[in-house]
């Protein structure tokens, strides 16, 4: 399952978020991309901890996760 997601990243607090299935389960070691927008060039990234959970440091902006 792919999901996107547009967030809006504030100062100091980077995006966090979590993966699940389609279930609702939580998607451990999953990559997440973080891309620019309105160009979708891609930013940085990071990987789901056990529970799915990430959280990838980013400058105040808008992005696609």
């Amino acid at each position: 399952t792919l999901l996107q997601l547009t967030a809006l990243a504030q100062q100091g607090t980077g995006v966090r978020g979590r993966v699940t299935d389609e279930g609702g389960a939580p998607v451990p070691y999953a990559n997440v991309a973080v891309l620019a927008l309105p160009d979708s060039g891609l930013v940085t990234g990071g990987i789901t901890n056990e529970e799915g959970r990430f959280r990838v440091p980013v400058d105040p902006g808008s992005y696609a996760v």
